[in-house]
């Protein structure tokens, strides 16, 4: 069964699975790490959710396992977790968020389904002097819409895109803020800030957790918009 969710974790918007090799290599490099959780629960009959994936019984009764996000650990132990809501956005910030659904709000008021097919996640370190002053992290999005109401669809999607583009931004964010809040740098920011300058990044990584809590992060997010029938090549 968990064979079952880890296949899935490429659809479904779900976490992705971590080796216990690979959860060791998280925690001796950053002193953090992430894996996913799971809660069992009882399997309600004619619940047809593809998050759940039965463990015993017919399908119909018995248990079942479902994702509830992501734990995280830091010096060796569990400080918190990243729940449903901003799974996304944590998918995002860790390169894995295609393919994924998100739900937004049309104009009209009602929600309207998009499916995630590309993101591109880039992170510039901006110094100043020397010294790290911002973190800018740009993403690029493309993302299929199966249907759209209104007489002015050019307008429509650029509403519906917007929408996303705040929802996404919103998600990294409280992502982000849960990681400066625990001075826990589980995302791996300062391995990306060394691939971008690595002199300046050996100079100023004895000082990284004095400077994670306190850094100015600017989230910059760019939807694109391709109804199914239109679809392209991403990026």
């Amino acid at each position: 069964r968990l064979d079952s969710l880890r296949k899935d974790a490429d659809i479904l918007l779900i976490p992705r699975s971590v080796t216990f090799r690979e959860f060791l290599i998280q925690l001796s490099e950053t002193g953090c790490a992430v894996v996913p959780t799971l809660e069992l629960v009882e399997h309600q009959e004619g619940d047809q959710s593809t998050s759940l994936t039965s463990i015993e019984g017919n399908g119909d009764n018995g248990k079942t396992m479902r994702s509830t996000g992501y734990a995280i650990f830091s010096d060796y132990k569990l400080v918190s977790f990243i729940e449903n809501e901003n799974l996304l956005g944590m998918n995002m910030l860790m390169g894995n968020a295609s393919i994924a659904a998100i739900d937004v709000i049309g104009s009209d008021g009602n929600p309207v389904g998009l499916t995630i097919v590309a993101d591109r996640v880039a992170y510039e370190p901006i110094f100043e002097n020397g010294k790290l002053v911002k973190l800018l992290i740009k993403a690029q999005v493309s993302a299929n819409i199966a249907e759209i109401q209104g007489n002015e669809l050019n307008r429509e999607l650029e509403f519906v895109g917007k929408q996303a583009e705040v929802e996404l931004e919103r998600q990294m964010r409280n992502v982000l803020n849960l990681s400066q809040k625990l001075n826990a740098d589980f995302l791996g920011l300062g391995k990306k800030i060394e691939l971008k300058e690595a002199i300046k990044w050996r100079e100023m990584e004895s000082g990284w957790t004095d400077i994670l809590p306190a850094l100015d992060i600017d989230i910059q997010v760019a939807v694109t918009l391709t109804r199914t029938y239109e679809i392209e090549e991403a990026f």
